[in-house]
């Protein structure tokens, strides 16, 4: 008796598929902190961090919001101007902070937390496309009314 035959693609194709839900991660979950969550959250990050001790930072700025002026002897010393002058009007609006081990695994379930910060566009400084292009109305006020006091977050 002859076995059925299956064609060749098709067996290629059921180890190619094999081998990619073997490579395949679960889905990594962001958690979203503001300030009625931040203790919490934290402990569960500080936790996490024991077992994936390895970290990637990004963070969200209102882009550009002011050019300095005066004398610049190199593009060097305008750009340090630059980024000063914004780095010192300027606040995030929200940081990410990513958890891996040594070799890039994360950790099952919560594995990037991102803290929102306390952010009002009648106060704060902002390039208003920036805004438009990154944050609806409804997570801007989400921002305003539900984020984190900087001073909170230094704790």
């Amino acid at each position: 008796n002859k076995a059925p035959s299956v064609p060749i693609h098709s067996r290629m194709t059921q180890k190619m598929d094999a081998a990619a839900a073997k490579r395949a991660q679960p889905r990594q979950v962001e958690k979203e902190v503001w300030a009625t969550n931040l203790k919490e959250e934290v402990r569960n990050m500080s936790d996490a961090a024991e077992a994936f001790p390895f970290i990637a930072i990004e963070a969200h700025v209102p882009s550009a919001v002011a050019s300095p002026c005066g004398p610049f002897r190199t593009y060097l010393e305008y750009n340090y101007s630059m980024m000063k002058c914004n780095v010192d009007l300027n606040h995030a609006l929200n940081i990410s902070f990513s958890l891996s081990d040594a070799k890039g695994q994360r950790p099952k379930g919560v594995s990037t937390w991102r803290f929102n910060f306390l952010f009002d566009p009648q106060k704060d400084f902002f390039a208003q496309e920036f805004l438009e292009k990154m944050y609806s109305r409804e997570r801007l006020d989400s921002h305003r009314y539900e984020g984190i006091k900087c001073e909170d977050f230094g704790e």
